[in-house]
């Protein structure tokens, strides 16, 4: 396995975007344009509620491999269709398995903070909002919960990549794989994802608009990163930080 360097991630994801532009901002409108269909069918009582909620189980999950699967063989520097968005349907119930375990392992992290939530929001009803005053132990167990749920993110990325890529793993085999790839390079893979997760977050905050540009970007930032702890890309020289 290779040790994974940031800047060379960042610099490929550049690179890719650029030499792919057209593609990238294809594959990516297609997943937004749900999402926002999505919150729209949300706003309709009981109907719209229940198919927003079905679609997080049986259409995101596949979306979100299929964009995966695509940008990972932009990374590979392949040549691809658009129409490979769809991959992610190919294995229907495998997909659906593992989305319904990322789904269970962040509810399991995030609990105690919902039970607290409920705890403080029930102190809150009996003693009013002028005489509450939130405890200072509700924020460190929030501020845990979110620690424990990067950890869970960073060791589990890859399995939506994983999903197109080895399609003959088992789900907890999946799981596993992505477990082992990320090993050793944590802290490493941790910096892409901030980067990412910035650009992401230059995009909302330009109108929206600039996510269908940000976004492209830090997925193949962190498709590249997959690529090398993978031993398929060979790192440049660039900054290195390795856990």
């Amino acid at each position: 396995m290779e040790n994974l360097t940031v800047r060379a991630c960042i610099s490929e994801g550049w690179r890719l975007f650029v030499d792919n532009a057209w593609l990238s901002l294809m594959v990516v409108l297609v997943p937004l344009a749900l999402l926002a269909l999505s919150i729209l069918i949300n706003a309709i009582p009981v109907i719209g509620w229940a198919a927003s909620f079905l679609s997080m189980f049986l259409v995101f999950p596949h979306i979100y491999a299929g964009l995966m699967g695509v940008m990972v063989g932009i990374a590979r520097d392949q040549k691809l269709h658009y129409g490979e968005l769809w991959a992610g349907f190919n294995n229907y119930w495998r997909v659906i398995g593992i989305g319904l375990v990322w789904y269970a392992m962040l509810l399991v992290v995030y609990l105690p903070t919902l039970i607290a939530a409920g705890y403080v929001l029930s102190r809150l009803i009996v003693v009013g909002y002028d005489d509450f005053e939130t405890p200072q132990w509700f924020y460190h167990l929030y501020l845990i919960n979110h620690m424990l749920a990067i950890t869970m993110y960073l060791r589990y990325i890859f399995v939506w990549y994983l999903m197109i890529d080895e399609p003959h793993l088992t789900i907890r085999e999946t799981y596993r794989r992505s477990a082992q790839l990320t090993s050793g390079n944590r802290i490493s893979l941790f910096l892409v994802l901030a980067f990412s997760w910035l650009l992401v977050l230059v995009g909302l905050v330009a109108l929206i608009v600039g996510l269908v540009v940000t976004l492209p970007i830090a997925i193949l930032t962190i498709s590249r990163a997959y690529l090398y702890l993978r031993g398929e890309a060979k790192p440049v020289t660039g900054y290195s930080a390795v856990s």
